[in-house]
């Protein structure tokens, strides 16, 4: 009687586990984090709203309030920011230093020359909402204004 050779057959076997136990690797994707998010391209303006109403649809808005398609805005992982705008027709450039809240919620900084705290009610790797208020010149309160961005 012949003995079978056990060589072939442990080789065979640890062959086989190895094979059955790896995995096929999933490309998992993982989720940008909100720096990421913010800074990766510039953002464009689409609508400025003042109180809820879209800020082009009050008289004489462009004496207050830049164009919003004009809006153009980078935000650097080094805290700082560039932008530009057009208001009364003439182009205006923007920069200073942002930061986000402890929760990343928010931005704080100098945002276009005033000092404020805009909350983050959007962002995607498309859009941006920022929401804040501001105080308006011979109004009591101030002013609810939400900018949205895209890309």
């Amino acid at each position: 009687m012949k003995l079978i050779s056990i060589k072939p057959l442990l080789i065979a076997l640890c062959l086989l586990v190895t094979l059955a136990s790896c995995d096929k690797e999933k490309d998992e994707e993982v989720e940008p984090s909100r720096t990421e998010l913010l800074t990766a391209n510039n953002w464009k303006g689409d609508r400025i709203l003042v109180a809820g109403t879209d800020a082009a649809n009050y008289p004489n808005a462009g004496d207050f309030v830049p164009d919003p398609k004009s809006l153009s805005i980078t935000f650097k992982t080094d805290g700082t920011y560039a932008a530009s705008y057009v208001q009364n027709g003439q182009t205006i450039p923007a920069s200073g230093n942002w930061e986000f809240s402890s929760d990343e919620q928010s931005i704080t900084g100098n945002l276009f020359g005033i000092s404020s705290d805009a909350k983050i009610e959007t962002l995607t790797d498309t859009n941006l909402t920022l929401s804040t208020t501001v105080d308006v010149p011979d109004f009591p309160l101030p002013v609810p204004v939400e900018i949205r961005l895209v890309r």
